[in-house]
Order: structure tokens, then C-alpha cells, then sequence
């Protein structure tokens, strides 16, 4: 397998193209040295769509008639193009290289992609994994070749224009696509009309146009190669595996270098509307995009935003974004821009209360997306009851995540919550404190007729206005690290009313009330 030096840097995400060149004879029984061809009507004709190798050698291309190519190789053998039995077939394979990761995915009609960076491991590496998708490949008798890459449309290049299987190692494609010619990046026709007539045939020579006059002059799709030519990974999107394969991605190169957020937000409310519109032809709605930001040293700074609730307002994702922006602190000018929709879900629709309006603000969902980016995904949780007697062991954190907003609670007999509160205090057994301290804190306490008197609190000793207990918590006695034997009271001072307990002649401040 081919190797290219790797830099110091590693990227998590690695793919794997798998190019089968004949797969779509192969299915249907041929082989590399017959000579044969798949047929379908085209432009009011039965021509040839697919051939083998040995038909291409022959003389034959895609886009002839049945009648031109039996005149000219009389014995091929021709079979009528079966798309849904191909399909089937397609889904087959990929099903079977689930074993292999659960990201695959057809990319065309001779090349599957698979994510390989989280399940690499588990095969001894790149070069174990890359080994055993070319043994299933075989055993399926399909000829193959394939390549593994920072991105998909790089390594499908790779594994389209190189007889070896070359593992590109992170941050290294640029060096590794330079010398391939330009047509392995698959681009449109018009794009490779334009390219041929600029005198354009490598990869490297395509990467070393300036990126400035790439969008103006090429359009989305000519960045993009372009930014795979540069072995910026442009593709790299978890919504690649989505049913829909295309990205959902609006990208746009800046005027100039920029170090301020005013052309961002300038040209920000045009690129939501791009994604928006994308959004809206499938039925969706975003969760969760990314801002990829193109410094012009080079490298890619990325931002991730979730949002409240799936939306496709372009008013609320602005003031998300903009809000997400404001503490962002460039180390370099950002000369491009890309919005990238990460995650998506359908569009249920959003109905705000008819008497309070405050729903339609949605004011927590916004919150907690905020939080969310600021402090990371495991900062906010719900919690649940257990059933223990030690209180802190009393509950465990869940994911808190409202899907809908929460059902209005019936309103009390009495509407002040002040009473509402002491009713419901009034129904336990014992008081709990508000605020639960982990670990419990160790204290110095003084007794007298067994009662608490006087504690040892942040100002010194402390006189206790009022103590209430105990209450004797013992449990777990059972379990190998020991059981727990506690004498609880509430106390009352000057710094307020805690929790206290003691066990094995030791005292602890547990808790606070509020």
C-alpha cells in the first residue's frame, strides 16, 4: 500500500472509497476479459451504458447504439440494464460492510464510501480495515481497487486514477491528489471544458489557482474541488450519510482578509437563507449546524451551534449565530465562510400558546442551546429519583432534552406559591435541604443534652438559634465498602439553616436550606 509522510496533525474523521469498476457487469455475470456491455433507451435509442474492459479495448464506448457496436464487434454480448436489481445489490454490499462501520454509503455507480476513522481500530488500523473491505470485495467476485483519505472525493480520486491502494495519511492529501490528473475529481462538464481550455490537467495545478477567484469564476461546485484539490476536507459532513447524500452547506469567499465580525455578519443573513431554502426542499428543519471559517494561513477554524428547537427561521438562526459569535477570537484574517447543517429532523410545525405569548418566543430552548455550545453536551441534565437511603445517592443525572415545550400545571385552588410550596414541604416525612453538598463538609460541633449548641461555621463558632432531629438514616450495610449509620439535624444560625449529621462520633454539614 502506498504511504505518504504524515505531519504532526490527525484529523478524527477518515474514508475509505471502495471503486468497483465493473460492478455493474460483474453482478450480471461477466468478467474483465468478456467482452459485453449493459443497454438502456437513451435519446430515443438502445445504447450502451456500461462495458467491460475488454469491450472498452475492443473500441466500444458509453453513449453507442446496439446497431453501431454489433457492427463493429459482432460477438458482444448485450444485457438490458436492470436499475432495480442493481439497487438491490448496492444495498446488499453496503449492508454487508456494515460490519465494518455503520457510516457507508453509495456514492455513485461504481464507488461506495465508508467512515473509518471510529472502527479502524478495531481491525489493526487503516491498513487491517482496507484489507478486509478488499477480501469481502473478492469474495463477492468483484474486481476493486480503493483508497482511504481526510475526504471522501479525495480518496475516491485516489482510487480511481492509482493500480495500488494508497492510505493517505491525515493532512496529507493536498501532497497526495497533486499529481493525479484533473478529470479523477470529477467535475462537470462545464467545469472540465473550462479546465481543458485553461491548459489545467493536475490536481496540484488546479490547487495553486488563487481560492479569491475560484467562486466568482466556477461556482459551489468549483470551490468545493478546489478546496479538495487544497486537501481542505470540504466534504467532510456527518450529513453525507443522510438519505439525502448531498451536503446541505451555503459557502461563500469574502471580498478580502477579514480579522472583524462585520462582513460575517453582512454576508451571514444570505448564506441562512441559502441553507434555509436547502432545508425547505426536503421537509426539514435544522438542530445543529457548523461555521467553518477559512483563515488565510491556511487553516479551517470550525464553530458549532445547536439551536433551541428545529427551525428554518432565518431571524433565529441569525441571532443564534451572531450570539454564538460574539466571543470568537480569530488568530488569523478569514478570507472564506461555509455554513454546514450537521443535524436535521423533520419539520413538525410550532403553535404558540394563544393566551400566553411568551411561548413564542421560546426563550428556554434558546437557553439551553446556548449553554449547550458554551459548556458542552453532558453540562445540562435532568435528574431522576433512586431508591436509596443515602441522599447522595438519592438521584442520577438523565439528559435533559424537552422535545415540546412543558404542559402548563393546573392551576391550585390557591395561586400563591408561596402556600403551594409550604403544603407540598408540609407532606414529607422529614425536611430535605435545597442545595446538597458533594462531598459532605466535616465540621466541629458542641453538645449538650445530645443537642447541637454551638457550630464551627466560615466566621468561627457559631450559636444555634433552633435544631430540629434527629432523624436516623442507616442502610447498606450489605454492600462490601460498608453501610452507613447517620443522626441528622437541622440547624439554624447566623449563616443560615443547614443540614448536619454525625456518624462515627465525626460531624458534617451536608446540605443548605434556601
Amino acid at each position: 500500500m502506498g504511504v505518504v509522510r504524515a505531519p504532526t496533525s490527525a484529523r478524527a474523521a477518515r474514508y475509505l472509497v471502495l471503486h468497483l469498476p465493473a460492478f455493474r457487469l460483474e453482478r450480471c455475470g461477466f468478467f474483465a476479459d468478456d467482452i459485453a456491455a449493459l443497454t438502456a433507451e437513451r435519446k430515443s435509442a438502445v445504447r450502451l451504458v456500461a462495458l467491460t474492459p475488454a469491450a472498452r479495448h475492443a473500441g466500444l464506448r458509453e453513449g453507442m447504439t446496439a446497431t453501431e457496436c454489433r457492427a463493429r464487434v459482432p460477438e458482444i454480448q448485450l444485457e438490458p440494464l436492470d436499475l432495480e436489481g442493481e439497487a438491490a445489490d448496492w444495498a446488499a454490499l453496503a449492508s454487508a460492510y456494515g460490519r465494518l462501520s455503520d457510516r457507508v454509503l453509495v456514492l455513485s455507480d461504481d464507488d461506495l464510501a465508508i467512515e473509518v476513522g471510529g472502527t479502524a481500530h478495531l481491525f489493526g488500523g487503516e491498513t487491517g480495515i482496507a484489507k478486509a473491505v478488499r477480501e469481502l470485495a473478492t469474495s463477492w467476485g468483484h474486481h476493486c481497487r480503493l483508497a482511504i483519505a481526510d475526504d471522501p472525493v479525495a480518496a475516491r480520486a485516489l482510487a480511481v486514477s492509482q493500480d495500488h491502494d494508497p492510505i493517505v495519511p491525515p493532512g496529507c492529501c493536498a501532497e497526495a491528489l497533486a499529481p493525479l490528473p484533473v478529470w479523477s475529481l470529477f467535475p462537470d462538464e462545464s467545469l472540465a471544458h473550462t479546465l481543458d481550455a485553461l491548459g489545467i490537467e493536475r490536481i496540484g495545478q488546479w490547487a495553486a489557482l488563487d481560492p479569491a477567484s475560484i467562486s466568482g469564476r466556477f461556482g459551489e461546485r468549483g470551490l468545493r474541488l478546489h478546496r479538495v484539490a487544497r486537501g481542505q476536507a470540504a466534504s467532510r459532513a456527518p450529513s453525507v450519510w443522510a438519505k439525502d447524500t448531498s451536503p446541505i452547506v451555503a459557502e461563500v469567499v469574502l471580498g478580502g482578509p477579514t480579522v472583524t465580525l462585520a462582513p460575517i455578519h453582512f454576508v451571514l443573513p444570505g448564506l441562512l437563507h441559502q441553507v434555509v431554502d436547502m432545508l425547505a426542499k426536503r421537509d426539514q428543519a435544522v438542530v445543529r449546524l457548523v461555521l467553518r471559517l477559512v483563515l488565510d494561513s491556511g487553516h479551517t477554524r470550525l464553530v458549532s451551534v445547536s439551536v433551541g428547537r428545529p427551525t428554518r427561521s432565518v431571524p433565529g438562526l441569525e441571532r443564534i449565530v451572531r450570539t454564538r459569535l460574539e466571543n470568537l477570537k480569530l488568530d488569523a484574517p478569514v478570507v472564506e465562510l461555509a455554513i454546514e447543517v450537521e443535524e436535521v429532523s423533520g419539520e413538525a410545525g410550532w403553535q404558540p400558546g394563544l393566551v400566553d405569548r411568551t411561548e413564542g418566543d421560546e426563550v428556554l430552548p434558546e437557553l439551553l442551546a446556548r449553554l449547550t455550545d458554551a459548556l458542552g453536551s453532558g453540562a445540562l441534565f435532568a435528574t431522576e429519583e433512586v431508591d436509596t437511603w443515602r441522599p447522595e445517592a438519592a438521584w442520577k443525572a438523565v439528559p435533559f432534552a424537552p422535545d415540546a415545550p412543558p404542559a402548563k400545571p393546573e392551576r391550585l385552588s390557591k395561586p400563591d406559591p408561596v402556600d403551594a410550596l409550604v403544603k407540598w414541604e408540609s407532606s414529607l416525612p422529614c425536611p430535605r435541604p435545597t442545595r446538597l453538598l458533594s462531598p459532605a463538609e466535616p465540621i466541629q460541633v458542641r453538645v449538650h443534652q445530645g443537642r447541637p449548641v454551638n457550630i464551627h461555621g466560615r466566621t468561627g463558632w457559631e450559636q444555634v438559634a433552633r435544631c430540629e432531629g434527629p432523624e436516623r438514616l442507616q442502610s447498606d450495610w450489605w454492600r462490601p465498602e460498608g453501610g452507613f449509620d447517620r443522626e441528622y439535624w437541622v440547624v439554624s444560625t447566623s449563616q443560615g439553616a443547614s443540614w448536619v449529621y454525625r456518624e462515627r462520633a465525626r460531624w458534617f454539614r451536608h446540605g443548605w436550606f434556601d
